[in-house]
């Protein structure tokens, strides 16, 4: 392997682990404001839980991100791009 292939391994490698890892910090802060949130809803609150409106919602955000890091990171959008390439390229000859 050449040194440009390996540099560029290296930066897909930098890139994959920096998209899981922003994946977890969200999912942890979320955990983390979420149980704050039910903490608080509990001790003032004493009607609807409020708190499940904001945690729902931020809830689907994160469940966005991890579809969003789920579709980066996997192969199906090399391979669907590849595939156009070839039908583009039977098409010219």
């Amino acid at each position: 392997m050449g040194r440009t292939t390996l540099s560029k391994l290296h930066d897909e490698a930098r890139r994959r682990y920096a998209a899981r890892l922003g994946l977890r910090i969200h999912a942890a802060v979320f955990a983390l404001v979420s149980l704050g949130l039910l903490v608080i809803d509990q001790l003032t609150s004493s009607g609807i839980q409020w708190a499940l409106y904001p945690i729902i919602g931020w809830g689907l955000g994160v469940a966005v991100h991890l579809g969003a890091i789920a579709y980066a990171l996997s192969d199906w959008p090399k391979d669907a791009v590849d595939a156009e390439f070839d039908r583009l390229i039977e098409r010219r000859r």
